[in-house]
């Protein structure tokens, strides 16, 4: 049954990087090790989250559709967070601000009820994590398996969840 789904994700991860609006990175790839501090001055690495599945999430306070996304989020993350997979134990979110107003973005990510990790730079798409992640939309999203190797990417509205449960134990 597991071959199964994993084959189903496959597709779907190429079907949908198909229809990217993003160039970006490629599936199959390893996401680009980080470090960053988060709202609150904590430095994140990405190496933190091995053996978990991690959606990257680039997004801004002034982004329509960034916001518009966010109780979807929300709803995905309590779903999952603590759900074992076939490619990880556990799901996390970790969301990049491209905001250069950071009180903004700090206001941003206590309206829409962010409660996992949030970075910024503060630069908007000067910032060297964008460079990184050749972000050049927003919203954009990284879905990485246990290993860091992205699965999917750009993610939106329910192909989050149907990703996520087709890849729950």
């Amino acid at each position: 049954m597991k071959k199964y789904l994993l084959v189903f994700v496959a597709f779907a991860s190429s079907t949908l990087s198909f229809k990217s609006n993003n160039g970006g990175l490629k599936i199959g790839e390893i996401a680009p090790h980080f470090v960053m501090k988060d709202i609150n001055g904590v430095e994140v690495k990405l190496s933190n989250y091995k053996g978990k599945v991690v959606l990257i999430d680039f997004w801004a306070s002034w982004c329509k559709q960034c916001r518009a996304e966010s109780p979807k989020l929300v709803k995905t993350y309590q779903k999952f967070h603590d759900a074992k997979f076939a490619v990880g134990n556990g799901f996390e979110i970790v969301s990049i601000s491209l905001d250069d107003n950071l009180e903004e973005w700090r206001t941003a990510v206590s309206q829409d009820g962010y409660i996992w990790s949030n970075l910024s730079e503060g630069k908007k798409w000067d910032a060297e994590i964008a460079k990184l992640y050749q972000v050049s939309s927003l919203p954009t999203n990284y879905l990485l398996d246990e290993t860091g190797k992205i699965m999917a990417k750009d993610l939106h509205g329910a192909m989050l969840d149907n990703i996520l449960m087709a890849n729950r134990k």
